[in-house]
């Protein structure tokens, strides 16, 4: 498998994230199609889907900033920016 997918502009795709975001939009789509069919609010899904996945960010990204406390306290700015790791 190739790491890297595209280029688009200063934008880099990689293929671990593309399959991440194609199985969770997967995965989103069947729980509302579920839900749907058992008679809940699919809009309850999209709710809970978006809330796990802004909490899963942030839970994930806390722990490396605890893990690798040292890479960030020189500068703290660091700890907000996702896209440096």
């Amino acid at each position: 498998m190739h790491p890297i997918v595209c280029h688009i502009g200063p934008i880099t795709i990689f293929s671990y994230g593309l399959m991440v975001a194609l199985a969770f939009l997967v995965g989103t789509t069947m729980a509302k199609f579920l839900a749907k069919k058992r008679g809940l609010d699919p809009e309850f899904i999209y709710n809970i889907c978006f809330i796990g996945l802004l909490t899963g960010i942030l839970g994930a990204r806390l722990y490396y900033v605890i893990e690798h406390f040292d890479l960030f306290r020189d500068n703290l700015l660091e700890i907000i920016m996702l896209q440096h790791g």
